[in-house]
């Protein structure tokens, strides 16, 4: 009989660790019920970039208010700066673009821009005097540093090659861009996201 129970024991305690392990199996199932849908950028998104993103299922729990749900339409730009990769905010997305701001097109030699420059990148403009055989008469000049790219067109070159690049800069600073577009060369030069504060950039205003 001592035998029995300890048979028993053994048995009850072998029941007892397979219902536990299928509770917490079930635990961890239902735990795929907390994962939610929600805005990952796609690339580097300075402020007042139009929003670039994919839908990204995360397990987030209490803090996945704290995203933007990827049910909710990205409209309007962004507030603030967010890398490659990271999670939208809720709060990130939605200030429209400056009124005191104006889009200008550059015609740009593919040379003298980053490769796979693209809308939402920020640039420094640098204009460089050249005389008629491309012989440098003057240094080179930053004319506007973190510029804000708003549209890239490199499937329909210009005559030279050059492709449309669309910049946003401010209404006051218009006029020395399109006179050094004219009489200069430009090169636009790519700036990291981290290098640049949020109301810093010359395409927002703070």
């Amino acid at each position: 009989m001592p035998r029995a129970g300890l048979r028993d024991l053994r048995l009850w305690i072998g029941v007892a660790v397979m219902a536990g392990a299928m509770i917490a199996g079930a635990g961890i199932l239902g735990g795929d019920d907390d994962t939610v849908m929600v805005w990952r950028a796609t690339r580097d998104l300075p402020a007042g970039a139009v929003p670039a993103a994919e839908p990204f299922e995360v397990r987030l729990g209490d803090a996945a208010g704290a995203y933007l749900p990827a049910r909710v339409p990205l409209q309007g730009r962004m507030r603030s700066p967010i890398p490659a990769g990271a999670l939208i905010p809720a709060d990130a997305v939605g200030s429209p673009a400056t009124a005191g701001m104006r889009q200008v097109t550059l015609a740009v030699d593919p040379l003298h821009a980053p490769v796979g420059l693209a809308a939402g990148d920020l640039v420094d403009i640098w204009a460089t005097g050249v005389d008629g055989a491309d012989t440098l008469v003057a240094e080179p000049e930053l004319i506007l540093p973190a510029v804000l790219v708003a549209e890239v067109d490199a499937e329909h070159p210009g005559v030279s090659g050059e492709m449309a690049v669309v910049v946003e800069i401010p209404l006051d600073r218009t006029g020395d861009l399109v006179a050094s577009a004219r009489s200069r060369v430009l090169d636009l030069v790519a700036v990291p996201l981290e290098a640049v504060p949020a109301a810093s950039t010359a395409g927002v205003m703070p």
